[in-house]
């Protein structure tokens, strides 16, 4: 027997000195089989998963910035005032009156002035540019919401995403039809289900549809709380088994009818051995995969497997 054990869905055994599964000495192989005896896990697979399908995006408004009326008065500008217009408001001695330069002498600080206003105009210039292009989109902006991983039913995910889209402002009323097992949508807000990470491969949205605000829309697919569909154990040293036709190294499969939080024992009662295609077994690698050939996230619950090698009779 080969016991496997590790947190991960990727499992990796190391033989030494390697197993020799070499029938005679010109080294064909000698015939040995692989199956598996046992499976044991919790079942703490998540239908909302980190970076996969917790993302939900809203088109909001911008916040306003606000804008200080007060003037500043810089000392080029203060330079600028002339003997008379001293005199008239009384506000120097004459010994700033006698060093202060007239209109048409070149100004103490003049290239500094100038300085301030091309800074200014081009300053001025990006914020008209930058209203101009707020503008065009109504100033408004894309944000997210994430739901945290786990394991959730309907109800919880409405609630979920109801509370924390109020808290941005924003009303959404969602709802599912159990006789299609769609889900109905209703904000005042653009949703977009763009993003590789959106719900909406939970709550069977397609990746280009945009659902307008202040109308009900409905789901293109039904809803998919029951992630995976099935589980499969993957075996690099083996051969023999095919997905949708093609050659593949499936090793064992089941689907995880425990609820979530519960053991998964799996214990097969009829092994299914598939011939090994190695002559001396140095390692050996699981993968554990689900329908599509994505490893399944048991979140770092442990993963316990043990295989059975045999020589054909």
């Amino acid at each position: 027997m080969l016991c496997f054990g590790g947190n991960k869905p990727i499992l990796i055994s190391e033989f030494y000195p390697p197993i020799d599964t070499r029938d005679d000495e010109e080294g064909n192989n000698g015939g040995w089989e692989l199956g598996l005896l046992s499976f044991t896990c919790n079942n703490s697979i998540p239908n909302v998963e980190n970076g996969f399908n917790n993302r939900l995006e809203f088109l909001t408004k911008k916040p306003q910035q606000k804008r200080s009326n007060s003037t500043t008065t810089t000392t080029a500008d203060r330079l600028e005032l002339t003997h008379d217009e001293i005199l008239g408001i009384g506000m120097v001695d004459s010994y700033s009156l006698w060093n202060l330069p007239s209109k048409t002498s070149p100004s103490i600080g003049g290239e500094e002035k100038e300085k301030e206003k091309e800074e200014g105009g081009k300053k001025e210039k990006v914020t008209k540019n930058k209203e101009q292009d707020e503008s065009s989109t109504g100033g408004e902006q894309w944000q997210s919401i994430f739901l945290p991983e786990g394991s959730f039913e309907f109800q919880t995910i409405k609630d979920l995403l109801e509370s924390r889209l109020k808290e941005h402002g924003v009303k959404l009323e969602l709802a599912l039809d159990p006789s299609t097992m769609k889900c109905s949508f209703k904000c005042d807000c653009q949703l977009r289900f763009s993003s590789d990470d959106s719900i909406g491969k939970l709550l069977g949205v397609k990746s280009n549809r945009i659902i307008k605000p202040n109308l009900e829309a409905k789901s293109d697919d039904a809803l998919k709380l029951d992630r995976p569909n099935v589980v499969r154990v993957l075996c690099d040293i083996v051969h023999g088994s095919f997905t949708n036709g093609v050659q593949d190294h499936v090793l064992y499969e089941f689907y995880p009818i425990i609820d979530p939080g519960y053991k998964i024992a799996i214990i097969a009662n009829t092994v299914v051995y598939l011939p090994v295609d190695s002559k001396r077994i140095s390692s050996i690698t699981l993968q554990i995969v689900d329908e599509s050939g994505r490893l399944v996230n048991f979140r770092n619950e442990q993963i316990n497997i043990t295989l059975h090698l045999i020589k054909q009779q």
